[in-house]
């Protein structure tokens, strides 16, 4: 078993972990998150072969989360952007 976690980062940043990777036979892909952030403005992001998949903000205690995969190439993204809904709301103004 693997683990990872996001990088220390600032106001209006985003760290980021990605993969490439081969699914050798269909079936499911699970990982575990947890989130401890702040509601509205920060936000963990999955994304899979490039689409959005789920995003996860505020106190999310250690959840589990499954998809179904099927063989082939795939390409996996997470996503942590710290006070996203701010920089919009300036960059508005």
């Amino acid at each position: 078993m693997l683990s990872a976690r996001s990088g220390s980062i600032g106001h209006s940043a985003t760290s980021e972990l990605s993969l490439d990777y081969y699914v050798n036979g269909d079936g499911d892909f699970s990982f575990r998150y947890m989130v401890d952030s702040e509601p509205a403005y920060d936000r963990l992001r999955f994304y899979l072969d490039g689409n959005l998949v789920d995003t996860w903000s505020g106190q999310v205690p250690w959840s589990l989360f499954t998809c179904e995969l099927f063989t082939g190439w795939h390409s996996f993204r997470w996503e942590y952007i710290k006070d996203s809904e701010l920089c919009n709301l300036i960059r508005e103004i």
